[in-house]
């Protein structure tokens, strides 16, 4: 795809409809009306996905510093400036649930407040009185919030701030720097060995960002700002994705690594698109058949589309290419799904060998 038609297909990208946008100021006013759709449809898949027993709520923030009042900053974050997701994830990074931080005044917060509403909306999707454990920092946390929780059958462990603990006999700062670097003093309820669980099983969503950094689409969009949220949903669908893969893998099967698997992803979206029907429009003319440069080399198919059994049918081409079988023969016969020649001959079937083994 060429520059220039990549940017037309972005230019006319759209999630919503404009016109059933509410205007500022109506109490149904959505700031993330233009990509609600495609953020609910990506929440029901992920919540499709059978959770972990431990799982953390924690911030994530998509990189940018375009002109916009849904931009946060946070100066403890590596991007300090973008938009701001809640999200929970479990030990493996899988990120199940998330919603998007649309600033202050935005939706009704309840006696609780901001951050423990977000932990409740987003634990929803945990079952109830099944043992699961939830991490969060001290940001999200209340004492309140905690007894809500312990009532919907969901542990909780977290940080606390000491404006929260109300009446609750911590030590008290000074005492602690007294004794020296690495103190602490907690209580707990029915958990033992409060920090390690904690630094253990709090590292869901981090472990997620983490990931999504290796390989991020990143490219600067300053006429549509959900185009980043776009991408970011597309990253942590991939990221997702891959997690999925590796839980589901046979004992002893070898993974592949993260950049194979969106590799692979690509070349399989990129053999989908190639047995669309024909483009629509005037039929070239000689002068433009001429004018195009012929293009001999194909991309190897994933081992997914290869394997899958699916739409491999043989070709007849006019002039004959190497076999990717065999490599040395060279064959007028290729797969219309795979874009390959291969022998298809009395004595070798190299069709059948490359769809099978």
């Amino acid at each position: 795809m060429s520059r220039d038609r990549f940017e037309q297909i972005k230019k006319y990208l759209h999630f919503n409809d404009n016109l059933t946008q509410k205007p500022r100021g109506d109490p149904g006013h959505d700031k993330i009306h233009k990509v609600r759709p495609l953020i609910e449809m990506i929440r029901d898949n992920f919540m499709k996905i059978p959770p972990e027993e431990h799982q953390a709520v924690d911030e994530q923030i998509v990189p940018t510093k375009q002109r916009i009042s849904l931009k946060q900053y946070n100066p403890k974050k590596p991007h300090k400036w973008g938009y701001k997701f809640i999200s929970r994830a479990g030990e493996s990074g899988f990120v199940y649930d998330f919603e998007m931080y649309t600033g202050k005044g935005s939706v009704d917060v309840s006696d609780l407040g901001v951050g423990a509403d977000f932990v409740l909306r987003l634990a929803r999707g945990i079952p109830k009185h099944k043992n699961y454990k939830l991490f969060f920092d001290n940001w999200l946390f209340s004492l309140d919030l905690a007894q809500t929780l312990s009532d919907q059958g969901i542990l909780t462990l977290a940080t606390v701030s000491a404006n929260r603990l109300k009446g609750c006999a911590l030590e008290s700062d000074s005492k602690l720097k007294a004794r020296g670097r690495g103190s602490c003093d907690w209580r707990v309820e029915t958990q033992s060995n409060a920090i390690v669980e904690f630094n253990r099983f709090m590292g869901g969503v981090d472990l997620a960002d983490m990931l999504l950094e290796l390989y991020r689409i990143d490219f600067k969009s300053w006429s549509k700002w959900y185009m980043r949220i776009f991408f970011f949903l597309f990253d942590l669908s991939v990221v997702n994705g891959w997690l999925l893969y590796r839980r589901c893998l046979a004992a002893g099967q070898k993974p592949m690594n993260l950049l194979q698997f969106k590799t692979d992803v690509a070349r399989a979206l990129l053999s989908g698109a190639s047995l669309a029907t024909a483009k629509r429009g005037r039929p070239l003319s000689d002068a433009d058949t001429k004018s195009q440069k012929k293009r001999n080399y194909t991309c190897r198919p994933p081992d997914s589309t290869r394997l899958d059994g699916q739409g491999h049918f043989p070709a007849w081409i006019d002039s004959k290419q190497r076999c990717r079988v065999c490599v040395q023969a060279h064959s007028n016969v290729k797969c219309v799904k795979c874009e390959v020649s291969l022998c298809f001959t009395p004595n070798r079937n190299c069709f059948l060998t490359y769809h099978t083994m």
